[in-house]
């Protein structure tokens, strides 16, 4: 390990040299002549090299982990690998594309740093699909597009091989394809910031190579512990209070297992406070086994407060992926997760305060975003999951899920999206969930507002259980809520196996939800599909039941 002391490091965290939007040669203002595409200049464009392999055969590359009902949790090589599907360029610039396998097929997905050469002025970028040989998707006879989440108003236009859309946004952007979910692709657009670190603080750089546990436990405060770019292979990474772990672009860290295949928490940091965990690196998981003796949190953040982390790509996660329990003032941002394995949830905030979790993409073979409660102490309270977007392969997509030690309470999920939500094989499963058993605790104040939700195949788009022990369901709200194809119900509420007599659904409001073109009204809720209660008796939907009273009129 290198170690540098400075008072401010500023460093370019680039790979190659940036290229203006529209093209090749210098950056241009936004105030500058069109490009040959024509879009406006004003901004740079840069990709990520990870310097992964690519394959021949990409059916069989799937097959190890798409077929079915089979639990994949062995380890695997090659968990990522350039795109067979499609090479891509964005403002004129050719941005790298990987791919990695997901529950139901294989993922693709790129990364590009935008820089505004005038920060008072947007942006717009031209960005270009080609397909590959591989690539199936646009060889229909009428091959079809979306680009989700749709809300954000972007059109595509397929032209023999290629794809072309205008992005003038930050934050994930899916190309689906004929309505289907294979091979989409996902391009996240950031801003880009140069790296820097506290003034005072010191910065050791670690170099590619195989790292033993000794030398990523970390110790030393006021420290940024540096990655650089290029192949690590990392048992643990315990950070300390007041430290910091950087990835620098195109960092790859590879976890490694002993001989049967488990392991440590990859990240871990356990009471300590003021900790970050940001960059353009990737975490790969696919030589670990996974399944149910595994201990769970790939990234274990426990018992801390001031938690950061932003920028990070994992993949393959063989358990519970990005985890906080008992911590207080989390912050989640700019990051993709993709997992196949069983227990591969996405982003979990167990008994978490005054945390926020934002602008990230996660596509799992569990729950995509949650909160539950875990742990032997604390609760959950003032949680906050906004424009975020997640598909579901396995799971659920957002929401409160089982294991509920203790209460949870004043959880809000805005201006959200699931792409697809897939996994049909469970009744209680659904793109949105409020769940609770377990214990005697009550889960209230519970709020679901402004998500789209592009195709549901699991039995209901939101699904709320009350089950065994379970004490209350209460007070929620779901507001401005849009499924564009569902399979299923609405919305479903059911008991069961309930051990406690006591155990009830208090008051759902139900403000403009529609399902496949079909607004919930008074008129509508007893239409097929529509919504479904499985609760005892003397349940009254009719008193806790409300469609519309929010300010929405039938």
């Amino acid at each position: 390990m290198r170690t540098i002391k400075i008072c401010t490091l500023l460093l370019g965290g680039f790979l190659f040299c940036a290229s203006a939007c529209g093209g090749g040669g210098a950056s241009l203002s936004s105030d500058s002549s069109p490009s040959p595409g024509g879009q406006k200049v004003n901004c740079e464009v840069t990709g990520v090299e990870f310097g992964v392999s690519e394959i021949s055969d990409v059916d069989a590359y799937a097959a190890e982990v798409t077929d079915g009902a089979v639990s994949h949790d062995a380890p695997l090589q090659n968990g990522m690998i350039v795109s067979p599907y499609y090479t891509l360029t964005v403002g004129g610039k050719e941005v790298p594309v990987y791919a990695t396998r997901c529950a139901k097929s294989v993922h693709s997905f790129a990364y590009a740093d935008i820089s505004k050469t005038d920060k008072t002025k947007d942006f717009e970028v031209e960005v270009r699909l080609t397909a590959r040989l591989s690539c199936t998707a646009l060889s229909k006879s009428k091959p079809s597009v979306a680009v989700l989440p749709q809300k954000r108003g972007v059109e595509a236009e397929i032209s023999g091989d290629t794809v072309t859309a205008r992005l003038s946004d930050f934050g994930s952007f899916t190309f689906a394809f004929n309505k289907k979910g294979a091979e989409a692709l996902t391009l996240y657009l950031a801003e880009a910031e140069e790296f820097s670190a506290p003034e005072g603080w010191t910065v050791e750089r670690l170099s590619a190579k195989k790292h033993t546990m000794a030398e990523t436990t970390f110790k030393n405060a006021d420290t940024v512990y540096y990655f650089e770019k290029g192949r690590h292979l990392v048992d643990s990474v315990s950070i300390p209070s007041d430290a910091w772990v950087y990835l620098e672009a195109g960092a790859y860290l590879e976890a490694y297992a002993d001989g049967e295949g488990k392991y440590s928490p990859v990240f871990r940091t356990n009471g300590t406070q003021n900790v970050k965990l940001y960059g353009h690196g990737a975490v790969d998981f696919s030589a670990c086994m996974g399944g149910d003796s595994i201990q769970k949190g790939a990234f274990d953040f426990h018992g801390a407060k001031n938690i950061a982390v932003d920028g990070i790509l994992s993949v393959n996660s063989n358990t519970w992926t990005l985890c906080f329990t008992d911590c207080e003032n989390v912050t989640v941002s700019r990051s993709l997760l993709f997992g196949y394995r069983t227990y591969s949830d996405g982003i979990m905030l167990s008994d978490c305060r005054d945390s926020l979790v934002t602008k990230c993409f996660v596509r799992t073979g569990d729950d995509a975003m949650e909160t539950k409660s875990t742990s032997s102490q604390g609760y959950t309270d003032n949680v906050t999951f906004r424009d975020n977007d997640c598909w579901t392969d396995k799971g659920l997509g957002y929401g409160v899920v089982w294991e509920t030690n203790h209460d949870v309470k004043n959880v809000t999920f805005i201006d959200c999206s699931v792409g697809f939500a897939q996994s049909d094989w469970d009744e209680r499963l659904g793109a949105l969930a409020v769940q609770l058993g377990d214990h005697y605790n009550t889960v209230k104040n519970i709020r679901f507002e402004n998500i789209e939700i592009y195709r549901c195949y699991s039995p209901a788009v939101i699904n709320c259980e009350l089950k065994q022990s379970g004490k209350l369901i209460d007070e929620i709200y779901i507001k401005d809520v849009h499924c564009s194809y569902a399979v299923g119900y609405l919305l479903r509420l059911a008991e069961v196996n309930l051990e406690n007599a006591a155990a009830r659904f208090g008051t759902f409001y139900l403000d403009n939800l529609s399902k496949n073109g079909v607004a919930l009204t008074q008129e509508t809720r007893d239409d097929e599909y529509m919504l479904k209660f499985v609760v005892r008796a003397d349940w009254n939907a009719e008193k806790y039941v409300k469609i519309n009273t929010l300010g929405g009129e039938d």
